[in-house]
């Protein structure tokens, strides 16, 4: 059930305070410091996640893909994107109700991430409760916690510290003495991925048989035990979704250069045919306008489009088309052509005729002068 807002007591020796704005008024969103110091996440991964957010708090629901990308002013891809990077990330989990039905989403748990803050020479905000003049950097109470919060994602140069593990180790129980033995006799990536394991397996539901310091301690020291081929740490999970967006990206570059040459063969054919018809330039472009129109007015077909308008003759416009079954379509909307074509012209055009000419057909016409297209 969310929780309701109350408004702060209000001291009658207050001051006035208000929005220059009122748009203002209509809130602000917070966002964790763990999200805004990630450096694995982009930036509009974490707008969207503030999204997300404001929608939650407000409504406990969450609109479509397709509003939260308006909302954002990106598209939909764009948004997509970016959910499926917080998910990878670990901030987010999408629950999915099958096509054409929306997503639930489910804020995940900060509680084993530490804020993964610079803390940059001159940085110095004010502590509350630190006397005048000192800084996060000077407060070395404050800064000894920062360093001793375990975090969930550990860079891969990273992960061998004691100082990483020890107390994610701790938190599942284990002595740091134990710890401290398993990281000196273990390879630290390998029980950086069974701590991992473990922590995904406990916030799923998963309850072992004895403690989960014993478990993992078995699963560690036996050296027989193995991790699903399935599962990933945050880390693979974030590599993952990055290669998937580089395999997209080719994907979709490779089919738009494909898209060009099969659209630059199509207009070469094209081109070909209509100079064997001894269609000029001044042709083309009367039938080009004369197609923009029917499309302007719903009446254009792809009979039309794939059909070639003949140079006109006393009045007559001959439309030629290489299928067969085109011709009757082209017939039956030979008023539509006719008065589109009389707008582009400004001539009268007394009647339409369709013919249809295949392949064999455009190369006699070529070779006989013309003489083969009469009566076609």
């Amino acid at each position: 059930m969310r929780r309701k807002a109350t408004a702060p007591p209000v001291d009658e020796t207050w001051g006035e305070g208000r929005f220059e704005e009122d748009w203002l008024n209509a809130g602000f969103v917070t966002v964790p410091v763990v999200l805004v110091f990630d450096d694995k996440v982009t930036g509009g991964a974490k707008a969207s996640y503030a999204a997300l957010c404001w929608h939650i708090w407000r409504a406990g629901k969450v609109p479509p893909q397709s509003e939260l990308a308006e909302e954002l002013g990106g598209g939909v891809r764009t948004i997509k994107r970016h959910l499926a990077e917080l998910e990878a990330a670990g901030y987010i989990e999408r629950v999915q109700h099958g096509l054409g039905r929306p997503n639930d989403y489910i804020i995940k748990s900060l509680r084993d991430r530490g804020p993964k803050m610079a803390l940059p020479e001159g940085h110095s905000r004010p502590v509350k409760g630190a006397t005048k003049g000192t800084s996060i950097k000077g407060n070395k109470d404050l800064k000894s916690h920062i360093q001793q919060q375990p975090t969930s994602a550990v860079a891969p140069d990273e992960v061998g510290t004691h100082q990483d593990l020890v107390p994610r180790l701790r938190a599942l129980g284990v002595a740091k003495a134990t710890a401290l033995k398993m990281l000196g006799d273990a390879d630290p990536a390998v029980v950086y991925r069974w701590v991992c394991y473990v922590e995904h397996r406990l916030e799923g539901g998963w309850v072992p048989r004895e403690t989960p310091a014993a478990w993992i301690v078995s699963a560690i020291q036996s050296g027989d035990w193995t991790i699903p081929e399935w599962f990933k740490t945050p880390e693979e999970q974030v590599q993952e979704a990055v290669t998937s967006q580089r395999q997209a990206a080719s994907d979709r570059r490779r089919q738009e250069t494909a898209e060009r040459e099969e659209s630059g063969a199509a207009e070469a054919q094209r081109q070909a045919v209509e100079d064997r018809l001894g269609i000029g330039e001044d042709t083309r472009e009367v039938w080009a306008q004369a197609l923009v129109l029917l499309r302007e007015r719903d009446q254009g077909t792809v009979a039309l489009s794939s059909a070639f308008l003949l140079p006109l003759q006393k009045g007559v416009a001959t439309i030629a088309t290489p299928i067969p079954f085109f011709r009757r379509v082209i017939a039956d909307h030979g008023d539509n052509v006719r008065v589109a074509l009389e707008e582009v012209t400004g001539q009268s055009i007394e009647r339409i005729e369709v013919r249809q000419v295949t392949a064999e057909r455009i190369v006699a016409e070529v070779q006989s002068g013309g003489e083969s297209m009469k009566g076609a």
